[in-house]
């Protein structure tokens, strides 16, 4: 593990605490982030599986950043990669509205890296179970 990564680790473990607490706020704020047509919405609500049980996507993002998980997501690839994006902008504006200043410039990155590479393992996942 490099600098960079012990740092990203670190931030991720002095903050989830405070974002387990606030992940219904967190979800309100993104669905307010998201414009109203934003196929992204899907991601909020669509349940993500992992050992027989379901997650919010707060819950995955905070899961996948403690330990590695196998999600699974009924979404296909496609529409996974297309609201990327606009979540990865949508988690960034709820953390900003709701932690004010503690969501600093070394915050929002590591957890919007967390955001990403989970949703992007699992559409590479349904991406296999298509092909």
């Amino acid at each position: 593990m490099n600098a960079d990564d012990t740092a990203q680790t670190a931030i991720l473990a002095g903050t989830a605490p405070l974002l387990r607490t606030q992940g219904a706020a967190i979800t309100l704020r993104i669905w307010h982030h998201l414009a109203s047509d934003d196929d992204a919405r899907l991601l909020l609500f669509e349940p993500f599986w992992a050992e027989g049980r379901p997650y919010s996507l707060i819950e995955a993002v905070l899961s996948a950043a403690e330990t590695p998980v196998r999600f699974a997501q009924h979404l296909s690839a496609e529409q996974i990669r297309t609201g990327l994006p606009s979540m990865s902008d949508a988690l960034a504006g709820a953390l900003r509205d709701l932690l004010g200043a503690a969501a600093d410039a070394r915050m929002i990155p590591a957890w919007r890296a967390v955001l990403e590479t989970l949703l992007e393992t699992i559409a590479a996942r349904a991406d296999r179970r298509s092909a």
